[in-house]
């Protein structure tokens, strides 16, 4: 139904309506400096991550609350590439978020949260172990079901971080980005396994991962 309003209300002043939470998160996706954080500075990355985490899911909620959301989960191995794999060992990753349809043509955002291991041997230091984990942004597309086969592509892009552990335990943050294509297989209506490859990299380091893993869809038909 349309509302109807008069015609004396067109001439009124339209207040411009901005968003404080959003605008702070836009402007503190800088990346910081590399090396040691002191206290303050991890309360800062905190910030950061909590800002980023609020314009996500304001932009990412849908409207139609009968929209069917997907949530996943999932393992596999860690491949380091480039500069990053001169120094460190094959590892693992873990990773899960949630989608929402935003159109009625496969094409979904959401959020997802990752987090790895890679063994590397650093003189006096012994083993260390780098973490690689982080918070994203995701777009992905679901092609036409093949059957129980659901194809899609996937991309993303956030707040990384690299932590060390068993060395000076510095921790590193930078923006990334991560790109992927995998198969999701129909268990039943609302459940499905899938495999997965990506590749996430950010201005340090980049490496390949190998998931596979769970995933279920909530609410809809």
């Amino acid at each position: 139904m349309r509302s109807v309003i008069p015609a004396a209300l067109y001439d009124a002043p339209v207040p411009q309506a901005t968003s404080t939470v959003e605008w702070a998160a836009v402007t503190s996706l800088e990346p910081a400096d590399h090396g040691d954080l002191s206290q303050e500075g991890r309360m800062n990355a905190r910030a950061q991550l909590a800002l980023f985490v609020l314009m996500i899911v304001s932009v990412a909620l849908p409207t139609d609350l009968e929209a069917q959301t997907k949530l996943y989960a999932g393992g596999g191995g860690s491949f380091p590439t480039g500069e990053f794999g001169e120094y460190a060992d094959t590892g693992w990753l873990v990773a899960g978020g949630v989608l929402f349809p935003i159109s009625d043509h496969g094409l979904a955002a959401g959020v997802e949260a990752f987090y790895g291991s890679n063994e590397r041997t650093s003189g006096a230091q012994g083993i260390t172990y780098d973490s690689p984990f982080g918070l994203v942004a995701t777009v992905r597309y679901d092609f036409t079901t093949l059957g129980s086969v659901e194809p899609y592509l996937s991309g993303g892009a956030g707040l990384h971080y690299m932590g060390s552990r068993g060395g000076d335990g510095t921790v590193n943050i930078s923006l990334g980005y991560q790109l992927g294509a995998g198969f999701g297989f129909k268990l039943s209506a609302i459940t499905a396994i899938f495999a997965e490859g990506r590749y996430t990299a950010n201005a340090d380091l980049g490496y390949l991962g190998l998931l596979g893993g769970l995933a279920f869809t909530l609410g809809g038909n």
